[in-house]
């Protein structure tokens, strides 16, 4: 009995202790960023990012996006990963979507100073 006890304990405290996930997510402007979200030890981590229309990718993957703060579900983040803009982010897991606001310091590829872009997600 006591040996069954420890494996049901084993079994069922491992799947309670880490909840991660991956969440794909895509822009408005056709824009494809995937993410691992760890809710236990509040991370989120960008695995790939890619521009749908032309095929362009961005080679910030496993880029760590810094936490600001989490509330109700809800993830605020900032990405300071890439050297000419900083971005702010909001994920909210309760409606999965994801917010990402970037502001450049010069202009970057057509885009002047900021841009915002509304990813719909779908979690593994």
């Amino acid at each position: 009995m006591k040996t069954l006890l420890t494996l049901f304990v084993l079994l069922f405290s491992s799947s309670v202790v880490a909840y991660e996930f991956t969440l794909t997510c895509v822009s408005d402007n056709n824009f494809l960023t995937v993410f691992k979200i760890d809710k236990t030890n509040l991370s989120m981590v960008r695995l790939s990012s890619k521009n749908l229309n032309n095929g362009d990718e961005w080679d910030n993957v496993n880029a760590n996006l810094d936490i600001i703060y989490v509330e109700n579900n809800i993830f605020y983040t900032f990405d300071r990963e890439t050297t000419n803009n900083r971005t702010f982010g909001t994920l909210d897991l309760n409606e999965n979507i994801f917010i990402d606001t970037a502001h450049y310091l010069q202009t970057y590829d057509g885009v002047n100073y900021t841009y915002t872009d509304v990813y719909e997600c779908i979690r593994d």
